[in-house]
């Protein structure tokens, strides 16, 4: 169709260490129809307007051209020349916005999170236990906030001028009529989860004031840094893993390799069982809801596991830790029934063009022209270096401009098929003179079902798929991450290796991996949870992202193209005994 939808993000960014020097607004729209890979990018993430003062921006103020802007949109639409000159009118409406706490109760004109009725999306009100600390415990079904009761809720706060059930008055996005007001702010589960729930978890396990609860494990801390600080992660993963001690510091990418990966081989060996197995749930229900293929029958499993996990909370934790971050884990299936993944409309991209923002910042005066004069020339080098003669411009700069604006491809990738790339020169197969080299040689042969010939066979240790660099086990240069642990589907199922090396054989493209074999039995032992509600959880089906593998040594040699992904390769050591893990990732497309 010729509509579209945006999200809507804004938020506090500080450019200097002082707050008095003035903090910037930017207010982003990104296009929910584009390829995921593109919604975040800089070329395709719109920078609509930002603030820049001292005092936060009124938001019926500052965001009053933007509605207007968006009710334009939909009604008359924008003229689009599509590639084939014809024209087409495009229309366009806000489908929801993405924003931390503190932003979204600004911009929905509502209670902060630690008032009554806090919550955007239902109409929970919580429970006050002292000054302004705020619990949600667990209160059984939800009343979802809807629309309709929201336009309710803003007359009879017209009619009192008090604030009625969270509702402080009319939000300025409450003029774009299509917006849903009840549903319209999903959680951002960066700010929810990482930031939240998961900061909370570590602060219980880790933190000296519960020394003496049941659950801390912080006098294990030291077995547990080491354990990170050895894992060798791929570059899928940005940050090498940090010390635990360090956790203040922890960026929310960092914490989300933690939880999605590291977490559970590691707690796995410290934390009493029923902790354990309550903790499973959380990480089970939200690998789930940020994956990149859900069906209804795990998101509802999902649902059901972080519900157990907020039910169970207050008695293995106490209520005290029962913040308004644990109560949204209650609406993140909800969200992913309306919106999709977690990570379609989490903030890590918006994050990320804030930094491209703070470095366009040069000096202490004139923020707002540094910044917009930046965004104009990014905005137009492409039609500007088109513009360019070489014969009339200088060389150099004519250079610099094209490097800026083009991608150029290196000029050691050779494309070996569609999506596969081989990086850097082959050399002959000589088995006699690498690790396993026999059982690489009977490998090929049965995948080529016949005798090959040693001189016809070219091999290379880095192969880029689809926009994924993996390299072999024989790439010497690669010591402090492990970017050779894959997933690949066989026989019609997901199976797990170590790229040892790979070839062009008979013109065909292979990767020869050493087979890791799942261990049948589960992280969970069930027999030793007493929780009815946690085991019953537990036994519902969901795809599983950490599993625990044994190394063989089978080596299987596949076409390059059945390699989906990679994978994070984790082990522990405890009293001499060795566990093997295969972190895999639920998605490659959520940026850090």
């Amino acid at each position: 169709t010729n509509n579209i939808t945006f999200s809507l993000n804004t938020d506090g960014v500080a450019i200097f260490k002082s707050t008095k020097a003035g903090q910037l607004w930017p207010v982003y729209l990104s296009i929910n129809e584009l390829a995921p890979n593109l919604r975040f990018s800089k070329k395709y993430l719109l920078l609509a307007g930002f603030w820049f003062a001292p005092a936060k921006p009124r938001m019926t103020t500052f965001l009053d051209p933007l509605v207007d802007r968006l009710n334009k949109i939909l009604e008359h639409g924008v003229q689009v020349t599509y590639p084939d000159k014809t024209m087409h009118t495009v229309r366009g409406q806000l489908l929801l916005s993405s924003i931390d706490l503190q932003a979204k109760a600004l911009l929905a004109n509502h209670k902060q999170f630690n008032g009554e009725f806090g919550c955007n999306s239902c109409l929970d009100t919580g429970k006050r236990l002292r000054g302004p600390h705020r619990v949600w415990p667990y209160a059984g079904p939800i009343v979802l906030r809807t629309n309709t009761t929201y336009g309710e809720h803003v007359i009879r706060v017209m009619e009192t001028e008090k604030p009625y059930k969270g509702v402080k008055g009319a939000s300025v996005l409450y003029r774009h009529l299509p917006f849903d007001m009840g549903q319209g702010f999903p959680c951002d589960w960066m700010h929810s989860v990482l930031l939240g729930t998961m900061k909370t978890m570590l602060e219980l396990w880790l933190g000296r004031k519960n020394s003496k609860k049941p659950f801390y494990v912080g006098d294990k801390i030291l077995w547990m840094d080491e354990q990170v600080r050895n894992m060798r992660v791929p570059d899928n993963i940005s940050h090498a893993p940090r010390k635990l001690s360090d956790r203040q510091h922890f960026k929310a990418s960092e914490i989300r390799a933690f939880l999605l990966h590291y977490s559970l081989p590691v707690l796995r060996e410290v934390l009493p069982e029923q902790y354990f197995a309550h903790y499973v749930l959380l990480v089970s229900g939200v690998s789930m809801l940020v994956s990149d293929n859900i069906s209804e029958d795990q998101l509802s499993s999902a649902e059901q596991r972080l519900d157990v996990f907020c039910k169970e909370f207050e008695e293995l934790y106490g209520e005290s830790p029962q913040t308004m971050n644990v109560h949204l884990l209650r609406h993140l299936a909800h969200n992913t029934r309306l919106y999709g993944p977690l990570w379609a409309y989490s903030c890590f991209g918006y994050e990320a063009m804030n930094g491209h923002l703070k470095r366009m910042v040069h000096g202490t005066r004139f923020i707002v022209e540094q910044i917009t004069c930046s965004v104009v020339i990014a905005d137009n080098l492409q039609r500007l270096v088109d513009t360019l003669d070489p014969n009339r411009e200088a060389p150099k700069a004519v250079r610099l401009a094209r490097k800026l604006c083009i991608t150029e491809r290196r000029s050691n990738v050779t494309e070996l098929s569609p999506g596969v790339d081989r990086i850097g020169k082959p050399t002959a197969f000589c088995p006699e003179r690498i690790d396993m080299g026999d059982d690489i040689e009977r490998a090929i042969k049965e995948r080529m079902g016949d005798e090959i010939r040693r001189s016809s066979c070219e091999v290379f240790h880095r192969a880029s798929l689809a926009g994924q660099n993996i390299y072999s086990r024989g790439y010497g240069r690669e010591t402090a991450r492990n970017n050779r642990t894959v997933e690949y589907m066989a026989q019609d199922s997901v199976q797990y290796g170590e790229v040892l090396m790979f070839c062009t054989v008979h013109d065909e493209n292979l990767a020869v991996l050493k087979s890791l074999q799942p261990v049948d039995s589960p992280l969970v032992n069930l027999a030793e949870v007493n929780n009815p509600d946690v085991k019953g959880a537990l036994t519902l089906e969901l795809e599983n992202f950490v599993i625990e593998v044994v190394e063989t040594n089978m080596c299987i040699a596949v076409p390059i193209r059945f390699i989906r992904r990679k994978c994070v390769m984790m082990q522990t050591c405890k009293e001499g005994k060795k566990r093997t893990y295969i972190g895999r990732f639920p998605n490659i497309v959520e940026h850090d």
